[in-house]
């Protein structure tokens, strides 16, 4: 039998998980005889019971899958105020009460439950193999793996720290964050910013490498810094979150136990950050305290809703039971040699585009090509798969992204537990445009000839690290005496 891994319990059906599948199953069902807004919040308690059952088995899993979890509840969130008739404004429907929701909380359930089996399986295989569990001495390759990592967090926030007193800061000046970056943004600035998750991933395992917790603190603060520092550059809420759910999973890897201690250590700080995001998010859209609470509460409602409204349209007019549209899927697979992707993406309308096309007046279409719309079309991957393929193919389709999800996780807890921080950046990058592919439907993000371009550069780094640590013997010495030369 392969050896126990922290956290990952065997997978084995309980009462349980029999009794919520039972659940989710007849939820469904009377959400198609009587649908009604009490059916969004039901999905939304269905799936908060689904991830506590989870997180039981598989702490440190369902932490790292946590961006992709939270991405999932807002869909559900949103739905609330979908099926309890709020406006669409960028695609023009009102909602109303429908199956949708209870149809999603069914899906995201099997999205979740296929990640964390493939993710716990792979887990276990690889750690029954001799010589996965190799971990580079600690006294050795200290200046690589723990001190550049910290120089480089203390020069990624010193960049954006600078950028910012040069420009202004987006969310102190009002800037759109959309705009701002497409005026003003460099590669630098722009991968700083948009690969949160694989510098949380880096700083984080650099980290752990710290015998002591006292000498963790410094990436601790530094993380700290990196997140506040992107919340100026008026970055998502979810995104600096799940950033640091991801370096809070990595912290605890070997001590679930740890990390539920923590998190209920934390619970009260979460919810005091979420009160104040929340107070930031209304006083932004408030347009800075000069619009009344009518004016501000209709215009968070339709930014709410608009976060489920491609689901919303696939299901209630775009719904089959069995489909195959041949040509978007050559489309789709021409995208991956593309190049730019995206170019070709927007021109022959894939992913959210084709919604856009299909439901959208050309009012709303031009608002959406000119980044001037109420929101940008997110969450596409379900909706398109149901346009695509219908619920035969939409079915599989999910499982296959879990399943996929899952594989990637278990990749980045293998490159964690081998304490080179070096080890977890292409995995992380992986996850990263996994979760692209679901928010955006463009499977272009996760596999076209650019992203590969990415792949191998950081695959580059981790060998040359690798072969390194391998064929040296005591970096620290090594690299002084070199450092001294060229001085």
């Amino acid at each position: 039998m392969s050896p126990a891994l922290p956290g990952a319990a065997p997978m084995r059906l309980s009462l349980a998980t029999v009794f919520l599948a039972m659940a989710l199953l007849a939820h469904l069902a009377l959400a198609l005889v009587a649908a009604g807004p009490w059916n969004a919040l039901l999905a939304c308690g269905l799936y908060a019971w689904t991830f506590v059952l989870a997180f039981r088995r598989h702490p440190v899993l369902c932490l790292l899958l946590s961006p992709l979890a939270m991405l999932h509840l807002s869909v559900l969130v949103s739905l609330i105020a979908v099926e309890s008739g709020a406006r669409m404004r960028e695609v023009g429907f009102i909602g109303h009460p429908s199956p949708a929701s209870a149809l999603y909380g069914l899906l995201i359930a099997m999205f979740l439950a296929a990640a964390l089996g493939v993710g716990e399986r792979l887990q276990r295989r690889w750690a029954a193999r001799p010589g996965t569990a190799r971990i580079v001495p600690l006294d050795r390759h200290a200046l690589l793996l723990r001190w550049l990592p910290l120089v480089f967090g203390v020069l990624a926030i010193s960049w954006l720290l600078l950028k910012g007193a040069r420009t202004g800061f987006p969310l102190l000046a009002g800037y759109d964050r959309f705009g701002y970056r497409a005026a003003v943004g460099d590669p630098i600035t722009l991968n700083l910013l948009n690969l949160k998750v694989v510098i949380a991933a880096f700083l984080g395992v650099a980290a752990l490498r710290c015998a002591s917790p006292r000498g963790r603190w410094p990436y601790h603060l530094l993380f700290a810094l990196y997140l506040l520092t992107s919340f100026l550059f008026g970055d998502k809420f979810f995104i600096i979150i799940a950033a640091a759910l991801v370096y809070l999973a990595i912290q605890s890897i070997d001590d679930p136990a740890q990390l539920r201690r923590r998190l209920r250590l934390l619970l009260p700080l979460a919810l005091l950050v979420v009160l104040v995001a929340a107070a930031v998010t209304v006083y932004v859209y408030s347009g800075r305290g000069q619009l009344g609470w009518q004016v501000t509460s209709q215009k968070l409602f339709d930014r709410i809703a608009s976060q489920a409204q491609l689901w919303f349209l696939a299901v209630e007019h775009g719904f089959s039971w069995a489909n195959f549209q041949g040509e978007q899927l050559r489309l789709n697979l021409q995208s991956l040699v593309e190049t730019p992707a995206q170019d070709f993406v927007f021109q022959e309308r894939l992913g959210p585009f084709y919604f856009i096309d299909k439901y959208a007046t050309a009012q709303k279409y031009w608002s959406f090509v000119g980044n001037q719309g109420y929101v940008a079309p997110i969450m596409v991957w379900d909706g398109y798969l149901l346009e695509l393929f219908g619920l035969a193919g939409l079915l599989p389709g999910m499982l296959l992204t879990g399943a996929l999800a899952g594989a990637v996780l278990a990749w980045l807890a293998a490159g964690v537990r081998s304490r080179n921080p070096y080890n977890v950046l292409l995995p992380a990058h992986v996850f990263v445009q996994v979760s692209y592919l679901v928010v955006s439907g463009t499977p272009a993000n996760l596999l076209s000839v650019g992203s590969f371009k990415a792949y191998g550069a950081m695959l580059a780094l981790q060998l040359l690290v690798w072969v390194w640590t391998r064929r040296t013997g005591n970096t620290d010495a090594i690299l002084r005496r070199r450092l001294g030369q060229l001085a």
